[in-house]
């Protein structure tokens, strides 16, 4: 006889998951926990990122990066989840625990869209120790770019929202699709052009979720264009800042991109 499962029984699953995936991130990072060392950042270093400590703030509304030869102005930092770790921890604790911090987020993440998906707690726990492991991830993360782990978390997180809002009725189903689309739009906030491609598969799956259980009515698709446009405005709303700097400084501002005569 199947024993219903309580709430309690859920939280006890979710700890131990969660604590089972931290061991193994403590042991595969274990010199971290060695006040001499810090992991390898390539696009932030120790010294670049100690530089900017004191006004690490202040960096939220406008930011001037002193490595670059004799400087460069940039645009002001997004209130994401990276640029607050780093405020938080300092710069020696950002590269000592940012990187399984953001691994473990990716695991919780993988967990939460599992659970929304029905499936048991082994197969979530499982699912959460995957994707927290995955050599794709991690070796990003280890590279310096941890930015990327925490970017498919958001996006798990946001397909997991979807699929709650299916099941539910009403202004319920409503809300699960604006907390799908704000963390598309963290995630754009977090992972820029990865978070960009990202927001499609989302999008996709927001509208097939939305026709396929209704057997494709009018109505249903209806339905699907309506939270499509929803989730859009949300994330868009949420990553505006995101947006205009990957616009303006990635695709329309950048030098060489002028189709002249010898380009």
């Amino acid at each position: 006889m199947n024993q219903k499962k309580t709430p309690s029984n859920s939280w006890s699953f979710f700890l131990i998951t969660g604590a089972f995936v931290a061991i193994v991130l403590a042991t595969l990072f274990v010199r971290i926990f060695d006040p001499k060392e810090v992991l390898f950042a390539n696009d932030a270093p120790l010294g670049k990122l100690s530089s900017q400590s004191d006004i690490v703030w202040s960096n939220f509304k406008s930011y001037w990066a002193d490595c670059e030869w004799i400087g460069s102005h940039l645009p002001s930092g997004t209130p994401s989840l990276t640029p607050f770790s780093y405020a938080v921890l300092g710069p020696v604790g950002f590269l000592k625990f940012h990187v399984p911090l953001s691994l473990l987020f990716l695991g919780f993440s993988a967990w939460f869209l599992c659970r929304q998906s029905n499936f048991s707690f082994f197969a979530s726990g499982l699912t959460a120790v995957a994707a927290a492991l995955n050599s794709n991830p991690v070796s990003y993360s280890c590279w310096g770019l941890p930015g990327k782990a925490l970017t498919q978390g958001l996006t798990l997180i946001a397909i997991g929202f979807a699929v709650r809002s299916s099941r539910e009725w009403g202004w319920r189903a409503w809300i699960n699709i604006v907390l799908s689309g704000f963390a598309v739009g963290f995630g754009v906030m977090e992972g820029a052009d990865v978070g960009a491609i990202f927001s499609l598969l989302v999008a996709a799956f927001t509208v097939v979720i939305s026709t396929t259980g209704s057997g494709g009515t009018p109505r249903a698709w209806l339905s699907g264009i309506l939270r499509l446009g929803l989730v859009a405005g949300c994330a868009a709303w949420l990553a505006s800042h995101s947006l205009s700097t990957l616009v303006g400084t990635q695709i329309v501002g950048v030098s060489g991109m002028s189709q002249t005569r010898e380009s």
